[in-house]
């Protein structure tokens, strides 16, 4: 066996020089479908949703037989 071979062999996971333009790659794709950033403040999110839902009547039964329909 080699000198390079085996050192490449024995060298802990993620210590290469491959290791950092892969971790680049990884970082910049886990950017691309991060939502984070798009998020509003979640007491705003909730105040819209609570004011545009009537949860009765009509609204309430859809509710109820979309729950049925998705649990079975």
């Amino acid at each position: 066996m080699q000198t390079n071979e085996h050192e490449a062999m024995t060298r802990p996971p993620g210590s290469g020089p491959e290791s950092s333009a892969q971790r680049d790659v990884q970082v910049g794709i886990a950017g691309l479908f991060d939502l984070r950033r798009d998020l509003d403040n979640p007491e705003n999110i909730d105040d819209n949703v609570r004011a545009g839902v009537d949860v009765a009547g009509t609204n309430l039964w859809v509710l109820f037989f979309a729950i049925l329909v998705a649990s079975v």
